[in-house]
């Protein structure tokens, strides 16, 4: 991924109210697809928190 790509992505997530460690966090999570555990605690933390909204 070169500089501008990330810096697009981080530009969308920010549009979105998301700040860059969290698309860093989601991308950890999704990369390890196997493990769902940790992405619906996550997601949970998250929804309580009023990060995302589904």
């Amino acid at each position: 991924m070169n500089s501008k790509a990330i810096y697009r992505s981080q530009l969308s997530m920010v549009r979105l109210g998301l700040p860059p460690m969290m698309f860093v966090l989601v991308l950890l999570l999704f990369s390890d697809a196997d493990e769902m555990g940790p992405m619906v605690i996550a997601a949970d933390n998250c929804e309580s928190m009023g990060i995302v909204r589904v």
